[in-house]
C-alpha cells in the first residue's frame, strides 16, 4: 500500500493526458439582425462544453494569430456573409486547429435556425454540417449536443486505420458511423420539436474571396468600415483581401519601383533598321578611264534578332528612368558592277554577310498597379541606331568610295507591354515599342561624271518605324524600407 505522501508524489508526476484534438471555435455568422445576440454567445456556449470533454482541447479566438496582419477578431468581422465557412477554415488554419467550428444564426418567427459546420482543417474539408430551429431555453442543450457530434467526429477521426495494399478498396470514411448519426438524432430528441438535417458535404475548402457585391453590402453597414481600419479605397482593400498578402506585404508592394535599381536583359525580334546595303556602279569608256561613279550606303528595314538590356531607378512606385542599349543583328548586302561603255551590260551578283548594329538610348517606364501579380506598363523611348560601313564587310574595288561614316537612325516613340511577378525580386516582361526615325543619317550618297551609266538605283528612304517584341527578365534591387503598422491600426482600436 501506498503512504500518502508517495501517491500525492505519483499523481503529481503522472503524464497529463493528451486531447485527441484542438478545436477553435470559429465566430457564429448572424444572417439577420435579431440572430445577432445569439450568435455572439453561442462560441462562448460551445467554448464550455468542449471544457467538459477530456477528448477536445478549445482554442480562445483571442490566441490565433493574426492574419494578413490583422486580429483573428477583425479578420472574422470584416468575413463575407456568404464565405464563413472558408473563412472558419482560415481561421483554423492560422490556430494549428485539429478542427473548426463555425456556423450561421438566423432569427425565424417561430425560434432560432442554427446551421453548424464542422471543418476538418488540416485536409481542408467541410467534413459534416447540421441544421436545427431552436425554441427559447433551447441554446445551452443545443451546445452540449454539438459537443458530442464533435466528440463522434473526432473518435472516428482518431480511429481510422490505413490499408497501405496497392489493391485494397477504399476504406469507409469513419466520419459516416453510427455514433455521429445517433449523437444527432438524441440532439434532436432533446431540443424537442425540432428537424435537424445532417449531411456529409467533406467538401474541398478554398480560402473566401471577396467580392464586389460584399464591399457594397459593407457599405451599407453601420459603423467603421474594414478597408478604414487599414486606410485602403474599398477598390483597393478588394484587391488587397484577394491578394492573400499581409497588410505590410500589400504595402510593401505598394511601394513599387521606387527607390530600385532595375536590371532588366533582353532579347527580342524586330523589324526596323537594322540591315544595311551598299549599292555601287562604276563606268569605263574603251581606254579604261572610269567616266561615271555612282554609289550609296544607307540603312534598310528589316527583320532581326535583338540582344541587350537596361538599367533603370525608380523615381516614384510607378515611373522608373533609365539607360538602354544592344545589338541589333541583320544582313548586310554589296552590290557592286562595272560597266563598259558602248559594251552589253551584265550584273554581278550581289553578296550578303551579317549585319551587327549597336544601339543606345534611354526611357521613361510607367508600370500600373504595382501590388498586382501581372500588370501593364507603358513607356517612351528615344535611341541612336549605328550600323556599318561596307568596309567592315569587303574590300572595294579602288573606282568605288568607301564611306567612312556608317548610317545612323535617330529613333523615338512610345511602348507598351505587361510584366508578371515570378518571385520577390524578379519579373518576366514583354514589351512592344513602336518607334519612329526622327532624325540620323540613314544614307550617304557619291556621284562623280557622267554620261556612262544608262540606270542608276535610287537611294532607300530612311526605315519609317520599328518594332517587334522584346521579353527577358528585369531584376529588382534595393527600394524603399518596408512600412510596419502599429497594432492599433489593423486592430481597429483607436
Amino acid at each position: 500500500m501506498l503512504s500518502p505522501l508517495l501517491l500525492a508524489a505519483s499523481l503529481l508526476t503522472a503524464p497529463a493526458q493528451a486531447a485527441d484534438a484542438n478545436v477553435l471555435v470559429a465566430p457564429f455568422t448572424p444572417l439577420n439582425k435579431e440572430a445577432a445576440g445569439l450568435a455572439a454567445l453561442l462560441p462562448s456556449f460551445l467554448n464550455q462544453e468542449l471544457d467538459a470533454h477530456p477528448e477536445l482541447e478549445g482554442i480562445p479566438l483571442s490566441e490565433v494569430p493574426p492574419i494578413y496582419d490583422m486580429s483573428a477578431r477583425v479578420y472574422a468581422e470584416t468575413c463575407p456573409p456568404k464565405e464563413f465557412v472558408g473563412c472558419g477554415f482560415v481561421l483554423g488554419e492560422s490556430a494549428g486547429a485539429d478542427f473548426a467550428v463555425t456556423g450561421t444564426v438566423e432569427a425565424l418567427v417561430t425560434g432560432t435556425r442554427v446551421e453548424v459546420h464542422i471543418i476538418d482543417v488540416p485536409g481542408a474539408r467541410d467534413v459534416l454540417s447540421f441544421q436545427a430551429d431552436l425554441g427559447t431555453g433551447d441554446d445551452e442543450v443545443f451546445a452540449q449536443g454539438v459537443a458530442r457530434v464533435l466528440v463522434a467526429v473526432v473518435r472516428g477521426e482518431a480511429g481510422a486505420v490505413e490499408d497501405i495494399r496497392e489493391d485494397a478498396p477504399p476504406p469507409e470514411d469513419p466520419r459516416d458511423n453510427a455514433e455521429i448519426a445517433r449523437q444527432l438524432d438524441s440532439l434532436s430528441r432533446e431540443i424537442g420539436d425540432v428537424t435537424t438535417i445532417s449531411r456529409r458535404t467533406d467538401t474541398k475548402l478554398e480560402r473566401p474571396e471577396l467580392t464586389a457585391a460584399d464591399i457594397a453590402e459593407e457599405m451599407e453597414k453601420e459603423g467603421s468600415k474594414p478597408w478604414e481600419r487599414v486606410g485602403m479605397s474599398p477598390p483597393e482593400y478588394l484587391r488587397y483581401k484577394n491578394s492573400g498578402k499581409s497588410v505590410t506585404e500589400w504595402r510593401q508592394l505598394q511601394q513599387g519601383r521606387a527607390g530600385q535599381i532595375i536590371l532588366r536583359p533582353t532579347v527580342g525580334y524586330v523589324l526596323g533598321g537594322q540591315h544595311g546595303k551598299y549599292y555601287g556602279r562604276y563606268a569605263e569608256d574603251s581606254s579604261l578611264t572610269v567616266v561615271e561613279t555612282y554609289a550609296w550606303q544607307s540603312a534598310v528595314s528589316g527583320p532581326g534578332v535583338w540582344a541587350g538590356g537596361s538599367v533603370g531607378y525608380g523615381l516614384a512606385p510607378l515611373v522608373e528612368v533609365g539607360l538602354s542599349g544592344g545589338i541589333h543583328q541583320g544582313r548586310y548586302t554589296i552590290d557592286v558592277s562595272k560597266i563598259t561603255v558602248g559594251s552589253s551590260f551584265q550584273e554581278q551578283q550581289p553578296q550578303e554577310d551579317a549585319n551587327f548594329a549597336w544601339e543606345v538610348g534611354g526611357y521613361v517606364l510607367a508600370g500600373l498597379y504595382p501590388p498586382a501579380a501581372t500588370r501593364p506598363v507603358i513607356g517612351f523611348r528615344a535611341a541612336l541606331l549605328n550600323g556599318t560601313t561596307v568596309g567592315s564587310h569587303i574590300i572595294l574595288p579602288a573606282d568605288v568610295p568607301s564611306f567612312d561614316k556608317p548610317p545612323t537612325l535617330l529613333v523615338a516613340g512610345p511602348l507598351v507591354g505587361g510584366e508578371a511577378r515570378i518571385g520577390d525580386f524578379i519579373d518576366a516582361f514583354a514589351h512592344i515599342p513602336f518607334h519612329f526615325t526622327a532624325g540620323g543619317n540613314s544614307s550617304t550618297l557619291y556621284q562623280d561624271g557622267g554620261g556612262g551609266l544608262e540606270r542608276r538605283d535610287p537611294v532607300p528612304d530612311a526605315p519609317a518605324l520599328t518594332t517587334g517584341i522584346l521579353v527577358g527578365l528585369q531584376v529588382r534591387l534595393g527600394g524603399q524600407a518596408e512600412q510596419t503598422m502599429a497594432f492599433d491600426e489593423y486592430e481597429g482600436i483607436d
